[in-house]
């Protein structure tokens, strides 16, 4: 990701920082407001009350903000990409403002819901802990077309959250097994050809509201980008832990090359808490980002990076970076289906 000045023209702020600012150095924390996108992966921006143009391989979402962590600074600044805060906002007073709320989204997101829709919305939203989930999944219906009722509504947003008991599903103190899961790549290869040939399976969730979220994930979007959702059982030091897993596809087109890949991969265990591994492919060439919500997680998973970067490499790929970040809210991968929907076509890519 590089940054540069935004051409006179193009100008609508300021062209420059404040002379009080002190310019930016490798290692700093950056936030970008996702103003327009120019192009396939040209951006306008807004950093430090100045407008640039971002040039990403990290697919951004107009209106976001954008974490970053700068990596260099010479004539053009280069950045890491950290992470993207979410465009559904939390609704704070699900009692109060749920309807509000609902007709600002779906205007947002251009999502035609007709009253019972919004009616069915608002009053699931009264019997949920976190409205805005439960607001993204109605609103994600209503732009698929789907049915918005009570029965869909609660198998998306129990795909969205974790459970209780989801922590407590590993208890392993061996190292060598914490290790494991380490190695996003080869968990990728394994999981991948699971999600082809079985689907989706669970050993803690109703299987009806499983495979009712599972089929409406699944339900495809009119965009450029396809995307497959599972839930898979895995085994770590004996002990059964729910993966899961989305995969999102450019589709080609006649005069293409193969497009980008995306595989999101979720899980929680008792060890490393909350995990998100996002993998993103262009050709032979693999970026690998690895989230968890505690930093002591994220130097365990760390401790291994040289050994993940090297066991991609022998499975024929180009590596280009494998980072381990923070997340206090690491969502489950369902809602990265969720958002790319309510999103639309505005991606063109996805490294």
């Amino acid at each position: 990701m590089t940054v540069s000045d935004v051409t006179a023209a193009m100008l609508i702020g300021r062209i420059a920082p404040r002379g009080d600012q002190q310019p930016h150095a490798p290692g700093d924390k950056v936030q970008m407001q996702v103003l327009r996108q120019l192009d396939d992966n040209r951006y306008l921006v807004s950093l430090r009350e100045t407008q640039r143009i971002v040039s990403s391989t990290v697919p951004l979402t107009v209106g976001s903000t954008v974490r970053a962590v700068v990596t260099a600074n010479g004539e053009q600044l280069e950045l890491r990409y950290v992470g993207e805060d979410r465009v559904v906002t939390v609704v704070k007073d699900p009692e109060a403002h749920e309807e509000d709320s609902i007709g600002e989204h779906a205007e947002r997101y251009a999502v035609n819901l007709q009253p019972p829709q919004r009616a069915a919305i608002e009053q699931a939203m009264q019997q949920v802990g976190e409205a805005e989930a439960m607001l993204a999944g109605g609103l994600f219906l209503g732009k698929l077309g789907l049915h918005v009722d009570a029965a869909n509504l609660h198998a998306l947003y129990l795909a969205q959250k974790w459970h209780a008991n989801a922590a407590d599903a590993t208890t392993a103190d061996d190292p060598s097994q914490i290790g494991w899961c380490a190695q996003p790549a080869l968990l990728a290869e394994q999981m991948f050809a699971a999600l082809q040939e079985s689907g989706s399976r669970s050993a803690t969730q109703n299987h009806d509201e499983r495979e009712r979220a599972r089929s409406l994930l699944n339900e495809p979007d009119a965009s450029s980008v396809s995307y497959r959702f599972g839930v898979l059982p895995v085994l770590i030091a004996g002990h059964l832990v729910e993966l899961d897993v989305v995969h999102f596809r450019e589709r080609r087109r006649d005069d293409a090359s193969a497009g980008g890949r995306r595989l999101v991969m979720t899980f929680s265990t008792s060890n490393l808490g909350r995990v998100e591994v996002v993998a993103r492919a262009l050709s032979e060439r693999l970026a690998i980002s690895i989230a968890t919500d505690s930093a002591q997680a994220r130097d365990v998973l760390a401790a291994g990076a040289q050994d993940v970067r090297a066991l991609v490499e022998r499975l024929g790929w180009n590596v280009e970076s494998v980072s381990y970040d923070v997340a206090p809210d690491v969502d489950r991968a369902a809602r990265h289906v969720i958002d790319h929907v309510l999103n639309g076509d505005t991606l063109s890519a996805l490294v």
